[in-house]
């Protein structure tokens, strides 16, 4: 789910633990909108930082200020 589809209430959840992820340096972290069998994660600023490139994928943290 991408940032502007979210509610205020959802997007302040990713955002908090996209903070956590980061802060512990973390590259990815579970998406909570996934079903938790599937085990989805979501890449952090920092991931997509080290990657060095935006992938044009409109990723939920892209530190490039890619949207579709």
């Amino acid at each position: 789910m991408r940032l502007p589809d979210m509610t205020d209430d959802q997007r302040t959840l990713v955002l908090d633990l996209h903070r956590a992820a980061c802060a512990a340096g973390q590259l990815k972290y579970d998406d909570p909108f996934s079903d938790p069998a599937l085990h989805r994660q979501v890449s952090t600023e920092i991931k997509h930082l080290q990657r060095g490139y935006c992938c044009r994928s409109a990723c939920r943290h892209c530190p490039y200020g890619y949207s579709d």
